[in-house]
């Protein structure tokens, strides 16, 4: 069997180059503070952010999408992180490193 070298490498890039999870706690403390409620710990929140609103509406709030309050408060998260969508988001350690390594081999970089 032969190998082929790859000709591009495809990255997501919310959460695998780079940690948008404080941005995305936010957003959704924006919203608990906006109902006069007290922030959710970010440690609670950081293992759902991988999930999106979904995710993290459900740690914050205790809601599903099929929860009557769920519509408003997707479409109020997804506008807080719009509006703040990359204040505290950084890349995560060695990923600089990696992006210039893999360009350096000739390789195209697709994120999406």
């Amino acid at each position: 069997m032969t190998l082929r070298t790859p000709q591009a490498i495809l990255f997501d890039l919310d959460g695998t180059l780079a940690d948008t999870a404080p941005d995305l706690a936010g957003a959704v403390n924006q919203l608990r503070i906006a109902r006069g409620l007290e922030p959710t710990d970010y440690e609670l929140l950081r293992p759902t952010a991988s999930a999106g609103a979904r995710g993290l509406i459900g740690a914050a709030f205790g809601l599903t999408p099929q929860d009557a309050d769920y519509a408003e408060l997707r479409d109020g998260f997804l506008k807080n992180y719009e509006e703040a969508i990359a204040v505290e988001s950084r890349l995560f350690d060695g990923i600089t490193e990696l992006l210039a390594n893999l360009r350096a081999q000739g390789l195209s970089l697709i994120h999406i």
